[in-house]
Protein backbone atom coordinates (compact mmCIF):
# COMPACT_ATOMS: atom_id res chain seq x y z
CA UNK A 1 0.00 0.00 0.00
CA UNK A 2 1.25 3.47 -0.87
CA UNK A 3 0.88 5.53 2.34
CA UNK A 4 2.74 8.65 1.29
CA UNK A 5 -0.48 10.67 1.29
CA UNK A 6 -1.83 9.15 4.52
CA UNK A 7 -1.93 10.85 7.91
CA UNK A 8 -1.70 9.73 11.53
CA UNK A 9 -5.41 10.43 11.83
CA UNK A 10 -6.08 8.05 8.94
CA UNK A 11 -3.83 5.37 10.46
CA UNK A 12 -5.64 5.61 13.77
CA UNK A 13 -9.14 5.42 12.30
CA UNK A 14 -8.27 2.68 9.82
CA UNK A 15 -6.54 0.39 12.31
CA UNK A 16 -7.97 1.50 15.66
CA UNK A 17 -9.00 -2.02 16.64
CA UNK A 18 -5.54 -3.39 15.84
CA UNK A 19 -3.67 -1.23 18.33
CA UNK A 20 -3.00 -2.46 21.85
CA UNK A 21 -4.80 -0.76 24.72
CA UNK A 22 -1.57 -0.95 26.77
CA UNK A 23 -0.57 2.66 26.01
CA UNK A 24 0.66 4.95 23.24
CA UNK A 25 3.94 6.36 21.94
CA UNK A 26 4.17 10.12 21.25
CA UNK A 27 7.54 11.05 19.80
CA UNK A 28 8.50 13.88 17.49
CA UNK A 29 9.03 12.90 13.87
CA UNK A 30 12.68 13.96 13.94
CA UNK A 31 13.56 11.07 16.32
CA UNK A 32 13.80 7.33 15.82
CA UNK A 33 13.30 6.23 19.42
CA UNK A 34 10.93 3.38 20.31
CA UNK A 35 9.81 2.57 16.77
CA UNK A 36 10.84 -1.07 17.18
CA UNK A 37 9.26 -1.20 20.64
CA UNK A 38 5.99 0.31 19.42
CA UNK A 39 5.74 -2.21 16.59
CA UNK A 40 6.49 -5.13 18.89
CA UNK A 41 3.93 -3.99 21.46
CA UNK A 42 1.35 -2.85 18.83
CA UNK A 43 1.25 0.64 20.33
CA UNK A 44 -0.09 3.57 18.31
CA UNK A 45 2.92 5.75 17.46
CA UNK A 46 2.27 9.41 16.69
CA UNK A 47 3.04 12.98 17.72
CA UNK A 48 -0.08 15.17 17.90
CA UNK A 49 1.76 18.48 18.35
CA UNK A 50 -0.87 21.22 18.53
CA UNK A 51 -3.75 18.76 18.15
CA UNK A 52 -5.10 17.97 21.63
CA UNK A 53 -8.46 16.73 20.30
CA UNK A 54 -6.76 13.98 18.27
CA UNK A 55 -4.45 13.21 21.19
CA UNK A 56 -7.40 12.82 23.55
CA UNK A 57 -9.14 10.45 21.12
CA UNK A 58 -6.00 8.31 20.80
CA UNK A 59 -5.29 8.36 24.53
CA UNK A 60 -8.80 7.17 25.34
CA UNK A 61 -8.31 4.16 23.10
CA UNK A 62 -5.86 2.95 25.76
CA UNK A 63 -6.83 1.39 29.05
CA UNK A 64 -6.79 3.65 32.09
CA UNK A 65 -3.50 3.93 34.00
CA UNK A 66 -1.31 2.97 31.06
CA UNK A 67 1.86 4.71 29.81
CA UNK A 68 2.35 7.43 27.25
CA UNK A 69 5.90 6.73 26.07
CA UNK A 70 7.73 9.71 24.62
CA UNK A 71 7.59 13.43 25.37
CA UNK A 72 6.22 16.79 24.36
CA UNK A 73 2.65 16.06 23.25
CA UNK A 74 0.30 17.65 22.53
CA UNK A 75 1.33 21.16 23.64
CA UNK A 76 5.11 21.03 23.85
CA UNK A 77 4.98 22.19 27.49
CA UNK A 78 5.93 19.74 30.23
CA UNK A 79 3.33 20.72 32.82
CA UNK A 80 0.46 21.01 30.33
CA UNK A 81 1.37 17.78 28.54
CA UNK A 82 1.64 15.70 31.72
CA UNK A 83 -1.59 17.09 33.15
CA UNK A 84 -3.40 16.52 29.84
CA UNK A 85 -2.31 12.89 29.93
CA UNK A 86 -3.42 12.57 33.56
CA UNK A 87 -6.91 13.84 32.77
CA UNK A 88 -7.10 11.26 29.98
CA UNK A 89 -5.92 8.43 32.24
CA UNK A 90 -2.34 8.10 30.96
CA UNK A 91 0.94 8.72 32.76
CA UNK A 92 4.14 9.84 31.04
CA UNK A 93 7.33 7.81 30.62
CA UNK A 94 10.01 10.21 29.36
CA UNK A 95 11.59 8.13 26.60
CA UNK A 96 11.82 10.18 23.41
CA UNK A 97 15.54 9.38 23.07
CA UNK A 98 15.37 5.78 24.31
CA UNK A 99 16.88 3.17 21.96
CA UNK A 100 16.95 -0.64 22.00
CA UNK A 101 14.00 -0.95 24.37
CA UNK A 102 12.64 -3.94 22.43
CA UNK A 103 15.89 -5.77 23.25
CA UNK A 104 16.06 -4.63 26.87
CA UNK A 105 12.41 -5.57 27.39
CA UNK A 106 13.26 -9.18 26.55
CA UNK A 107 16.01 -9.60 29.19
CA UNK A 108 13.82 -10.64 32.12
CA UNK A 109 14.85 -14.29 31.78
CA UNK A 110 18.44 -13.29 32.59
CA UNK A 111 17.52 -12.03 36.07
CA UNK A 112 17.80 -14.73 38.71
CA UNK A 113 16.30 -13.01 41.75
CA UNK A 114 13.98 -10.12 42.65
CA UNK A 115 15.35 -6.60 43.02
CA UNK A 116 16.45 -5.90 46.58
CA UNK A 117 18.00 -2.71 47.91
CA UNK A 118 21.35 -2.98 49.67
CA UNK A 119 20.00 -0.95 52.61
CA UNK A 120 17.91 -3.99 53.59
CA UNK A 121 21.09 -5.82 54.61
CA UNK A 122 22.12 -5.10 58.15
CA UNK A 123 22.40 -1.31 58.36
CA UNK A 124 21.26 -0.15 61.81
CA UNK A 125 18.71 2.64 61.94
CA UNK A 126 19.74 6.15 63.04
CA UNK A 127 18.23 7.13 66.40
CA UNK A 128 16.37 10.41 66.62
CA UNK A 129 18.06 13.14 68.68
CA UNK A 130 16.22 16.36 69.41
CA UNK A 131 19.23 18.65 68.96
CA UNK A 132 20.04 17.41 65.43
CA UNK A 133 19.12 18.88 62.06
CA UNK A 134 18.48 15.95 59.72
CA UNK A 135 19.15 16.40 56.00
CA UNK A 136 18.57 14.12 53.03
CA UNK A 137 19.59 14.58 49.39
CA UNK A 138 17.52 13.36 46.43
CA UNK A 139 18.76 13.40 42.85
CA UNK A 140 16.18 14.75 40.41
CA UNK A 141 14.94 13.37 37.06
CA UNK A 142 15.25 9.67 37.80
CA UNK A 143 11.86 9.11 36.21
CA UNK A 144 13.53 9.93 32.87
CA UNK A 145 14.03 6.58 31.15
CA UNK A 146 16.43 8.16 28.64
CA UNK A 147 18.77 9.24 31.42
CA UNK A 148 18.59 6.05 33.48
CA UNK A 149 19.32 3.80 30.49
CA UNK A 150 21.92 5.97 28.78
CA UNK A 151 23.71 8.49 30.95
CA UNK A 152 23.33 8.18 34.70
CA UNK A 153 25.20 4.89 35.10
CA UNK A 154 28.31 5.93 33.18
CA UNK A 155 28.54 9.63 33.91
CA UNK A 156 31.16 10.55 36.53
CA UNK A 157 28.83 13.27 37.84
CA UNK A 158 26.28 10.65 38.89
CA UNK A 159 26.33 6.88 39.42
CA UNK A 160 29.91 6.54 38.16
CA UNK A 161 31.14 9.21 40.56
CA UNK A 162 34.15 8.17 42.66
CA UNK A 163 32.53 9.50 45.84
CA UNK A 164 29.32 7.49 45.45
CA UNK A 165 28.90 5.23 48.45
CA UNK A 166 30.73 7.54 50.87
CA UNK A 167 27.54 9.40 51.88
CA UNK A 168 23.78 8.74 51.78
CA UNK A 169 21.93 9.74 48.61
CA UNK A 170 18.49 9.11 47.13
CA UNK A 171 18.02 8.13 43.49
CA UNK A 172 14.61 8.43 41.88
CA UNK A 173 14.00 5.61 39.41
CA UNK A 174 11.32 4.87 36.79
CA UNK A 175 9.64 1.83 38.38
CA UNK A 176 8.33 0.50 35.05
CA UNK A 177 11.97 -0.11 34.12
CA UNK A 178 11.73 -3.28 36.22
CA UNK A 179 9.71 -4.67 33.29
CA UNK A 180 10.97 -2.46 30.46
CA UNK A 181 14.70 -2.99 31.07
CA UNK A 182 15.14 -5.67 33.76
CA UNK A 183 18.83 -6.26 33.07
CA UNK A 184 19.59 -2.55 33.49
CA UNK A 185 17.66 -2.27 36.74
CA UNK A 186 19.39 -5.39 38.04
CA UNK A 187 22.75 -3.75 37.26
CA UNK A 188 21.83 -0.66 39.28
CA UNK A 189 20.74 -2.72 42.28
CA UNK A 190 23.78 -5.00 42.12
CA UNK A 191 26.15 -2.02 41.90
CA UNK A 192 24.48 0.13 44.55
CA UNK A 193 25.98 0.56 48.00
CA UNK A 194 24.21 0.70 51.36
CA UNK A 195 24.30 4.49 51.00
CA UNK A 196 22.40 4.42 47.68
CA UNK A 197 18.63 4.39 48.16
CA UNK A 198 16.19 4.06 45.27
CA UNK A 199 12.91 5.98 45.42
CA UNK A 200 9.76 5.53 43.39
CA UNK A 201 8.98 8.46 41.19
CA UNK A 202 7.80 10.65 39.96
CA UNK A 203 4.79 10.43 40.57
CA UNK A 204 4.33 6.71 41.12
CA UNK A 205 4.30 4.16 38.31
CA UNK A 206 5.08 7.06 35.96
CA UNK A 207 5.18 10.84 35.73
CA UNK A 208 1.76 12.36 36.28
CA UNK A 209 -0.15 14.94 38.30
CA UNK A 210 -1.99 12.77 40.85
CA UNK A 211 -4.60 15.40 41.74
CA UNK A 212 -5.61 15.49 38.04
CA UNK A 213 -5.48 11.75 37.27
CA UNK A 214 -8.77 10.38 36.00
CA UNK A 215 -8.66 7.13 38.00
CA UNK A 216 -6.36 7.43 41.00
CA UNK A 217 -7.45 4.09 42.43
CA UNK A 218 -6.19 2.24 39.34
CA UNK A 219 -2.99 4.29 39.25
CA UNK A 220 -2.34 3.72 42.97
CA UNK A 221 -2.75 -0.04 42.52
CA UNK A 222 -0.27 -0.04 39.62
CA UNK A 223 2.15 2.07 41.65
CA UNK A 224 1.98 -0.38 44.54
CA UNK A 225 2.73 -3.26 42.17
CA UNK A 226 5.87 -1.58 40.86
CA UNK A 227 7.02 -0.37 44.26
CA UNK A 228 7.01 -4.01 45.35
CA UNK A 229 8.91 -5.05 42.22
CA UNK A 230 11.56 -2.38 42.82
CA UNK A 231 11.71 -2.75 46.63
CA UNK A 232 11.00 0.97 47.07
CA UNK A 233 9.25 2.28 50.18
CA UNK A 234 9.41 6.04 49.61
CA UNK A 235 7.32 7.75 46.94
CA UNK A 236 8.12 11.02 45.15
CA UNK A 237 5.24 13.18 43.93
CA UNK A 238 5.07 16.22 41.66
CA UNK A 239 1.84 18.15 42.09
CA UNK A 240 0.53 21.64 42.72
CA UNK A 241 0.95 22.64 46.36
CA UNK A 242 -2.13 24.85 46.11
CA UNK A 243 -4.22 21.71 45.70
CA UNK A 244 -2.71 19.90 48.67
CA UNK A 245 -5.64 20.30 51.03
CA UNK A 246 -8.12 19.12 48.41
CA UNK A 247 -7.54 16.87 45.39
CA UNK A 248 -3.86 16.28 46.13
CA UNK A 249 -4.51 15.07 49.68
CA UNK A 250 -7.25 12.77 48.39
CA UNK A 251 -4.89 11.32 45.79
CA UNK A 252 -2.26 10.67 48.47
CA UNK A 253 -4.84 8.76 50.48
CA UNK A 254 -5.28 6.43 47.50
CA UNK A 255 -1.53 5.67 47.42
CA UNK A 256 -1.50 5.07 51.17
CA UNK A 257 -4.57 2.83 51.12
CA UNK A 258 -3.04 0.57 48.46
CA UNK A 259 0.46 0.36 49.98
CA UNK A 260 0.75 -0.57 53.63
CA UNK A 261 4.55 -0.64 53.33
CA UNK A 262 4.78 3.02 52.28
CA UNK A 263 7.22 4.78 54.62
CA UNK A 264 6.43 8.27 53.36
CA UNK A 265 6.06 10.70 50.48
CA UNK A 266 8.39 13.42 49.21
CA UNK A 267 6.35 16.21 47.65
CA UNK A 268 7.90 18.32 44.88
CA UNK A 269 5.92 21.53 44.31
CA UNK A 270 6.37 25.13 43.21
CA UNK A 271 9.51 26.95 42.11
CA UNK A 272 12.49 24.62 41.84
CA UNK A 273 10.33 21.96 43.57
CA UNK A 274 10.85 23.81 46.87
CA UNK A 275 7.78 26.03 46.91
CA UNK A 276 6.56 24.95 50.34
CA UNK A 277 10.00 25.16 51.94
CA UNK A 278 10.09 22.00 53.98
CA UNK A 279 6.59 21.75 55.44
CA UNK A 280 5.73 18.33 56.87
CA UNK A 281 2.22 16.91 57.12
CA UNK A 282 0.81 13.56 58.11
CA UNK A 283 -1.84 11.90 55.96
CA UNK A 284 -3.27 8.77 57.58
CA UNK A 285 -0.13 8.60 59.76
CA UNK A 286 2.21 8.69 56.74
CA UNK A 287 4.63 11.65 56.59
CA UNK A 288 4.38 13.90 53.54
CA UNK A 289 7.55 15.98 53.26
CA UNK A 290 7.82 19.04 51.05
CA UNK A 291 11.25 19.77 49.59
CA UNK A 292 12.94 22.57 51.58
CA UNK A 293 15.95 23.39 49.36
CA UNK A 294 17.00 22.91 45.76
CA UNK A 295 20.64 22.63 44.74
CA UNK A 296 19.70 24.06 41.39
CA UNK A 297 21.21 26.84 39.32
CA UNK A 298 18.90 29.86 39.54
CA UNK A 299 17.27 28.91 42.85
CA UNK A 300 17.83 30.68 46.18
CA UNK A 301 20.37 27.96 46.99
CA UNK A 302 21.78 27.90 43.48
CA UNK A 303 25.28 26.82 44.51
CA UNK A 304 26.94 24.66 47.18
CA UNK A 305 28.11 27.62 49.30
CA UNK A 306 24.59 29.08 49.56
CA UNK A 307 23.17 25.69 50.54
CA UNK A 308 25.90 25.15 53.17
CA UNK A 309 25.05 28.50 54.72
CA UNK A 310 21.33 27.72 54.83
CA UNK A 311 21.72 24.23 56.30
CA UNK A 312 24.19 25.35 58.95
CA UNK A 313 22.02 28.29 59.98
CA UNK A 314 19.11 26.09 61.04
CA UNK A 315 18.74 24.98 64.64
CA UNK A 316 18.36 21.37 65.73
CA UNK A 317 15.07 19.48 65.76
CA UNK A 318 14.60 20.20 62.07
CA UNK A 319 14.32 18.23 58.85
CA UNK A 320 15.45 19.39 55.40
CA UNK A 321 14.92 17.46 52.17
CA UNK A 322 17.15 18.76 49.36
CA UNK A 323 16.59 18.06 45.68
CA UNK A 324 19.73 18.04 43.54
CA UNK A 325 18.92 19.14 39.99
CA UNK A 326 20.95 16.74 37.86
CA UNK A 327 21.22 19.15 34.94
CA UNK A 328 22.86 21.65 37.31
CA UNK A 329 25.00 19.58 39.70
CA UNK A 330 26.19 16.09 40.58
CA UNK A 331 27.68 14.14 43.47
CA UNK A 332 30.85 16.24 43.64
CA UNK A 333 28.80 19.25 44.71
CA UNK A 334 26.76 17.17 47.16
CA UNK A 335 29.98 16.01 48.82
CA UNK A 336 31.22 19.60 48.87
CA UNK A 337 28.13 20.55 50.88
CA UNK A 338 28.29 17.58 53.23
CA UNK A 339 31.97 18.13 54.04
CA UNK A 340 31.24 21.64 55.35
CA UNK A 341 28.17 20.96 57.46
CA UNK A 342 28.22 21.62 61.20
CA UNK A 343 28.38 18.76 63.68
CA UNK A 344 24.68 19.13 64.56
CA UNK A 345 23.67 18.50 60.93
CA UNK A 346 23.27 14.80 60.16
CA UNK A 347 22.93 13.55 56.58
CA UNK A 348 20.78 10.43 56.30
CA UNK A 349 19.26 8.50 53.44
CA UNK A 350 15.64 9.29 52.43
CA UNK A 351 14.12 6.21 54.07
CA UNK A 352 15.93 6.93 57.36
CA UNK A 353 14.77 10.53 57.07
CA UNK A 354 11.12 9.46 56.94
CA UNK A 355 11.56 7.00 59.82
CA UNK A 356 13.15 9.73 61.96
CA UNK A 357 10.19 12.04 61.29
CA UNK A 358 7.82 9.29 62.41
CA UNK A 359 9.95 8.61 65.47
CA UNK A 360 9.83 12.28 66.43
CA UNK A 361 6.06 12.31 65.93
CA UNK A 362 5.66 9.51 68.50
CA UNK A 363 7.63 11.31 71.21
Amino acid sequence: MDVRDKTENWAFKEYKDKYSAAGVVTINKDRDALRDFAIGMRLFYFHPQGNPDFASTAYQNSAVATPNFGWGAPFGNEGSDVEFGAKNGLFTVASDWTLNLSVLYSTGHLIKKPLEQKIRKGKSATKYKKDMHYVTFIMSDGDNLNWILDGCHRDEKYFANRHRGSFPIGWKIPPLAADLAPIVMDWYYQNATQNDVFLCGVSGAGYTIPSSFSDMEAFAKLTHKYMKLTDTKALCIIDEAKNFENDARDSLKKFIKENKDLEGIFYFAGNYYAGWQGDIYFVDEVPVVFIRYALWKGSSTSGPEQLIKELNSMQGDNFSAVVVHVWSYGLNEVKQVIDKLNSNVAVVNPEEFLLLIKEKQKK
